[in-house]
Parts: structure tokens; sequence; C-alpha cells
């Protein structure tokens, strides 16, 4: 599969913006009690900081959305295999949904509803780590298939 040079330079436009959003608002998005607050929605003494770590998270997820996907849609587009391009089309999937349910859950963390929060910030949880931990391994396994053709 040959892809098209307009989209892998157009993918690699968007990693790189994807970088920078979330270099931005990474930083702006962390509280040393945010997870614990992701799952009980109770900011407890520390509500103004920690809403205002939840309302950069917003920026947070536009540059995780753009990395990530970008990444997948990348392996996606320069997969060796049809397995390879069936688990990057799936990140890509598991990418969008995490986004979906961390804005939800981030909705949920301003009204300080942990009844909400946490069910959200579970869902973003199992849809991002195999993407995380299963782009790279992807990575390796087309490059072995590229090796091997």
């Amino acid at each position: 599969m040959t892809p098209d040079r307009r989209i892998t330079v157009s993918l690699i436009i968007s990693l790189i913006v994807g970088l920078a959003v979330a270099a931005v608002y990474g930083p702006r998005a962390y509280h040393r009690d945010i997870l614990s607050y992701e799952f009980s929605g109770d900011p407890g003494s520390d509500a103004e900081a920690l809403d205002r770590a939840v309302r950069a998270d917003f920026g947070f997820i536009v540059g995780y959305t753009l990395v990530l996907g970008s990444l997948a849609l990348l392996l996606r587009a320069h997969a060796h295999t049809e397995r390879v391009h069936r688990i990057a089309s799936a990140f890509v999937v598991l990418t969008v949904a995490a986004a979906l349910f961390d804005y939800v859950e981030d909705a949920a963390l301003l009204q300080h509803n942990g009844t909400w929060s946490a069910p959200f910030a579970t869902l973003k949880f199992l849809c991002l780590i195999p993407v995380v931990v299963g782009l790279p391994v992807l990575y390796l396994v087309n490059r072995r298939a590229a090796r091997h053709r």
C-alpha cells in the first residue's frame, strides 16, 4: 500500500500541531490530585485549582487526540499487512472514543459529579491504554513486516 504523499504530509503537520497543543495545555491540566478527583468528583479544599486544571484538560484532549490519531493514521497509511491496517484503524476509533469520554468526564468534573466522572474516566483509560501501549508495538510489527516482504 503506497500512501499519497499529501496525506502523509498532512498527518505529520497534524502530529506537530497536536504536540504543540499538548505541550501548552498538558502542564496546565496537571494537578497532583487530578487522578483521585477524576474518580471521586470531590475536589476537596482545592476546588478552584482542580477546576482550572480540568478546563485546561479540554485543550490537552485536542492535543493528545491529534497526536495519537495522527500516529495511528500514519501507521494505517503505511501498513505493510492487512492486520496492521485493521489494528491501526481500531486505534483511531479508540482514540476518538477516549477523547469523547474525556470530554464528558470533564463536564461532569466541572459539576463536581463523581457519579458521572468516574465511569467516563474508566472508559477513557480503557480506550487510551491499548493505544498508547499498542502504537509502538504495532510500529515495530509493521517494520518487521516491511523487511520480510
